[in-house]
């Protein structure tokens, strides 16, 4: 009977960990996508800016064209503007990464008529390692999106400021119809997918940890607002994980 209680034991202690195994490598494949999604964005961007330069040159051609009676102007310009598949990146502030993903969720939110205010011109979260940016920003958007897109006032208020030179505050508020669900202290989405649930919550714990910050995630019931804020003391040294 002794026997039988330590593999009992041996067996459930074994579950626990092959479990929150697999919850990690879940968290870690979800981040690895996205940081491999915006790597394939910036490259799209940069090669962008490449075609654009071109633009000159184009358009000296069609120039030379217009001065020959037999040349086929309409032709040539069908024939650039297949080949411009050019997202028009806009510069919110001075980090790419920051703008590539503003940028995506932009989309999103203009697509889903939801109303996307963005303070970010000033913002300086350099220090901040380029895949931690996109596990937090883009977990904080994500979850934002999810929620406005239930309400019937849509919007979302993205912001990233600083104060007293090293103190940075990532803000965003977003309508929310209700309270939302945790579990474990947790904050939990509404995606019907098995196995997803809280992921982008672990995430956006995981930097602000690393890099000693603070995070505050409240409901307003009078407003029906969800406001996430994170505070940051750039010049505190990161702890030392991936």
């Amino acid at each position: 009977m002794f026997s039988n209680i330590i593999v009992f034991y041996i067996n459930e202690l074994t579950i626990k960990v092959n479990h929150k195994y697999t919850q990690i490598l879940l968290d870690k494949q979800q981040e690895k996508d996205t940081i491999d999604y915006y790597k394939l964005l910036n490259e799209q961007n940069e090669n962008s800016k490449v075609l654009i330069h071109d633009i000159t040159k184009h358009l000296n051609t069609i120039k030379q064209l217009s001065e020959n009676k037999d040349s086929n102007i309409t032709q040539y310009i069908s024939e650039i503007v297949d080949d411009f598949n050019i997202m028009n990146p806009i510069d919110y502030c001075n980090n790419p990464t920051v703008n590539l993903i503003t940028h995506r969720y932009y989309e999103i939110c203009k697509k889903n008529n939801i109303n996307f205010t963005i303070s970010i011109k000033n913002a300086n979260i350099d220090f901040i390692k380029e895949h931690d940016i996109t596990a937090l920003l883009d977990n904080l958007l994500e979850n934002a999106v999810e929620s406005a897109l239930m309400t019937n006032e849509k919007f979302i208020d993205f912001s990233i400021s600083t104060r007293n030179s090293n103190f940075v505050i990532i803000k965003i508020s977003n309508s929310c119809n209700k309270k939302p669900k945790y579990i474990d202290g947790t904050l939990v989405s509404s995606k019907s997918t098995s196995g997803m649930h809280g992921i982008g919550t672990r995430s956006i714990k995981r930097v602000v940890e690393k890099y000693n910050g603070n995070l505050e995630m409240k409901f307003d019931n009078d407003t029906k607002t969800f406001t996430s804020v994170i505070g940051i003391n750039s010049n505190l040294p990161s702890n030392n994980q991936s």
